[in-house]
């Protein structure tokens, strides 16, 4: 079996999109004719699809990039991505996961978080445009298009799968100010999308202030500061780091019971396939945030065999409605570990 070939890094010096001063060189970037370009430019409107969704609890505005559009935002996702990142960004970064963002921060004295609203609805063009034309220093009618490719309506979609490292890099100048500052403090930053973690003896008020101000200065907006000592825990982007270490986070364990409570009573196949689906990555969850070998690991493994071979089961059945296949998947056995 042939080895995966790493994925090449850069910095944003060396990036493919980096000076760009011709159209049909930056066409050429995106694996565009220069006729083509300027047809998606134009026709951007019709590329996208609009709807509302209510996304962890919270009512959001999509605009998903479809047909070219998806396309040409998958590639320059993939330039972008290519970009060293510093240390204290764990998304959107390969191989880091929430519970590595939280983990940073295990053992700190106190602990402060931070976040920014709608921090990608309030990403606008002007932004996006600056940080071509400064920071990747294309000439401003380049600049300029790619900012069209890359936004609608005026601020980055929520939606496509380029926002997360556009917006990484478009507001690098602003974490790095705030990475900075905590470092001349001796505190921990780490930063997960729009999340703002820093920890560390003591977190200074002035130093929250100062971080709000620079996010002000931005042209963004943050939430009110929470802050919490190691002795009482926090929960930081979905893992609860206490005293006795981590682990998930309490709404974890409501929405596992929710979910379980659904399985008992759904009649339908379908359903019960979606739901024990949903169980096992809630269950894959749970586990990245115990150590192997411990025993809150072993426990879960146990339940994740045996929601596994429930899945089998329903989906067999699925595939061949034979009687026994049937009840089998409709068995309402209970693990060999209880969920209580």
């Amino acid at each position: 079996m042939t080895s995966r070939k790493p994925v090449e890094r850069y910095p944003l010096i060396r990036s493919p999109l980096y000076r760009v001063g011709r159209a049909k060189d930056l066409a050429a970037a995106l694996n565009l004719t220069p006729k083509r370009m300027t047809s998606l430019i134009v026709r951007r409107s019709a590329l996208y699809l609009f709807r509302d969704e209510v996304i962890g609890g919270k009512a959001r505005s999509l605009a998903v990039p479809i047909a070219e559009m998806r396309i040409v935002h998958d590639r320059i996702k993939n330039l972008l991505g290519r970009v060293i990142l510093p240390d204290y960004l764990f998304s959107p970064r390969r191989g880091k996961t929430a519970v590595d963002n939280a983990l940073v921060h295990q053992g700190a004295a106190v602990v402060t978080k931070l976040d920014i609203k709608q921090f990608y609805p309030s990403t606008t063009s002007e932004h996006v445009f600056q940080f071509f034309r400064h920071r990747l220093g294309m000439v401003d009618d380049v600049a300029g298009r790619l900012t069209k490719i890359c936004t609608i309506n005026d601020k980055v979609p929520f939606g496509s799968p380029l926002s997360p490292i556009l917006c990484a890099l478009v507001h690098d100048d602003l974490f790095s100010q705030i990475s900075t500052r905590c470092q001349l403090n001796g505190d921990t930053l780490s930063l997960w999308v729009d999340d703002l973690t820093v920890s560390g003896e003591s977190i200074s008020k002035s130093l929250v202030h100062d971080i709000e101000r620079l996010i002000a200065a931005k042209g963004l907006k943050s939430h009110k500061a929470h802050r919490s000592t190691g002795a009482r825990g926090i929960v930081i982007t979905g893992t609860f780091i206490g005293p006795n270490g981590p682990a998930p986070a309490n709404k974890s364990h409501l929405k596992l019971r929710d979910k379980l409570s659904e399985l008992k009573v759904a009649t339908d196949l379908q359903a019960k396939a979606k739901i024990t689906e949903s169980l096992l990555g809630m269950v894959n969850h749970q586990m990245t945030v115990y150590p192997q070998g411990s025993e809150h690991h072993t426990r879960l493994t146990k339940r994740r065999q045996w929601l596994w071979s429930k899945f089998k089961s329903i989906r067999a059945a699925l595939t061949d409605s034979t009687p026994k296949l049937i009840d089998e998947a409709n068995k309402t056995d209970e693990p060999t570990v209880p969920w209580e």
